[in-house]
Parts: structure tokens; C-alpha cells; sequence
């Protein structure tokens, strides 16, 4: 019984949480009722092709990550040169 309320209560690990994302992308990818229309089912081509738009979103999202955190690394590390500066300046 107490096992039964820590599973309620407790959270779910993320490898938890990524095998369910999975799965209910592969649902979506596969079931021809989940896109909202009976009557649509994807061909394999069209299946990977979706899955090829996806991986090509998330690498652009990285890139788009990866030049924001340079960003901030270049004004950071000319806050750190200011600050220094400015120390040495003081001593």
C-alpha cells in the first residue's frame, strides 16, 4: 500500500520522462488517428522525412543556443577585462 502512494506521489525520472515523450512521438508518427484525421496515415518516406525536419529543427535550435552562450561568454569576459582593469587601477 505505501509503495502504491509513492508511485502517485512521487516524480517521475527524466529517463521516465523521455521514454514517455518517445512514445507518444512514435504514437503520433505512426497512428493514423492521433494527427486528427481517420483517414491520413503517413508512408514510411513521409514518416522519415518528419523525423529528418525534426532533427534538422533541433540542430538549428543548438546552433542558435551555442551562438547566444558565445555571446554572453564575449560580454562576460569583457566585463571580467573591465573589471580588472579597473582594480589594478585602484591598487
Amino acid at each position: 500500500m505505501l509503495q502504491f502512494f509513492k508511485n502517485i506521489f512521487s516524480k517521475p525520472s527524466i529517463d521516465d520522462s523521455m521514454e514517455s515523450r518517445v512514445n507518444d512521438v512514435y504514437i503520433q508518427l505512426v497512428s493514423r488517428h492521433s494527427v486528427g484525421f481517420s483517414d491520413l496515415e503517413f508512408t514510411e518516406l513521409e514518416k522519415v522525412q518528419i523525423l529528418n525536419e525534426v532533427r534538422r529543427r533541433l540542430n538549428e535550435n543548438f546552433k542558435n543556443k551555442h551562438s547566444e552562450y558565445m555571446s554572453k561568454i564575449t560580454e562576460y569576459n569583457q566585463k571580467i577585462k573591465e573589471l580588472k582593469d579597473a582594480e589594478s587601477y585602484l591598487n
